[in-house]
């Protein structure tokens, strides 16, 4: 069971796959856990599967997992999921907030990829996939 998303629980959770040696890793929950599983499926070479039970972010289909570092959070690049799962008796079911917060996440998205893209016009700034 996933606390937080770590490094270190990045590799409990790799040591796991090491020692049972699935051929998918699921991971059921809100973004950390979904974030831990993303990661150390990718680093481990294998596929995981996002069993999403809120819909507070887009992290549930994102190939980026969130890892807190020694100082701050990193966004690090891993895999897409290769199916999400996700029932929506228990999503619905879950705080309004995570369902509010899920909501400002998409909204933000339509913006923020514009205004990269602007940036990339008129700064030269990177812009790449995301």
């Amino acid at each position: 069971v996933v606390k937080s998303s770590t490094l270190w629980e990045v590799r409990a959770v790799e040591e796991k796959i090491k020692e049972l040696k699935p051929q998918v890793v699921l991971g059921v929950g809100g973004g950390t856990k979904i974030d831990v599983a993303k990661l150390s499926s990718t680093r481990q070479g294998i596929a995981f599967i996002s069993v999403p039970t809120t819909a507070s972010h887009d992290g549930i289909a994102s190939p980026v997992a969130a890892i807190k570092g020694l100082k701050k959070p990193y966004s690090v690049m891993a895999q897409s999921p290769m199916a999400i799962v996700a029932d929506t008796d228990i999503i619905i079911r879950s705080d309004y907030r995570f369902t509010a917060s899920g909501c400002g996440d998409l909204v933000s998205k339509f913006t923020s990829v514009r205004d990269w893209e602007l940036a990339y016009k008129v700064k030269n700034e990177y812009y790449g996939e995301y």
